[in-house]
């Protein structure tokens, strides 16, 4: 089957010798998130730093409980991110999960329920797939650990978060999500999955509602974040 169907760099195709991974030269381009990070957001540390979370954290906490991202989002990632999203490379979903589950240690041993963070149906219908459930759905098959898409629900339709700074994208977010079915989350430890974090405002109003509805805790897990 090697022979036939040889293993490939997940960016430019070249072969590698294992699945769902880059190529040595697409490797040195991507910036890999390791500790020293914030324990509640992931976003790496100075060496010297003396507390556990970054400042963001300690000043303005998420709703959310951990985050764990995989790597940075920087020019590189975000056309990997954008063709999975924007141009049917939905491949790409299967890659993302597998390294997200290795980044993600024992906290999927902790895990009830993965949930994708959903789209509208608007929007969905444009782009044909949301990516969040793609990933989620892989996710799910590596770990064990229940699928739910429809638990968590999007009410409406809201304004691309694109260059908003932290507070918009709060504003924009406010009692947009809903879940569907509180016995599916309640008293239960979320995995909360999606492409990128960028201020934590999707993710932290996902967390809220799914608290507010009797979830227990919130991993939230993404393949890339920015910083």
């Amino acid at each position: 089957m090697d022979i036939l169907y040889p293993l490939q760099c997940i960016s430019c195709n070249q072969k590698v010798d294992s699945a769902h991974s880059f190529c040595q030269k697409c490797w040195s381009k991507v910036e890999f998130i390791g500790k020293p990070c914030c324990e509640k957001c992931s976003i790496p540390l100075p060496v010297d730093y003396l507390g556990r979370r970054c400042y963001k954290c300690v000043s303005h906490p998420p709703k959310f409980d951990v985050c764990i991202s995989v790597f940075r989002y920087d020019d590189f990632t975000k056309k990997l991110i954008h063709d999975f999203k924007f141009n049917d490379k939905t491949g790409y979903a299967k890659s993302f999960a597998h390294m997200m589950y290795n980044q993600s240690g024992q906290l999927l041993e902790q895990a009830d329920v993965v949930i994708p963070v959903p789209m509208h149906k608007t929007r969905v219908q444009r782009r044909k797939y949301n990516h969040a459930t793609l990933i989620a759905r892989n996710i799910s098959k590596l770990s064990g650990v229940k699928l739910e898409v429809d638990a968590l629900i999007k009410l409406r339709p809201s304004v691309n978060q694109m260059g908003l700074n932290r507070l918009e994208r709060a504003r924009n977010l406010l009692g947009a999500f809903s879940v569907s079915d509180d016995s599916l989350i309640r008293n239960k430890s979320i995995v909360l999955v999606d492409d990128v974090l960028t201020t934590g405002a999707t993710a932290s109003e996902c967390a809220k509602t799914l608290k507010q509805f009797g979830a227990k805790k919130i991993i939230v897990l993404t393949a890339a974040r920015t910083y």
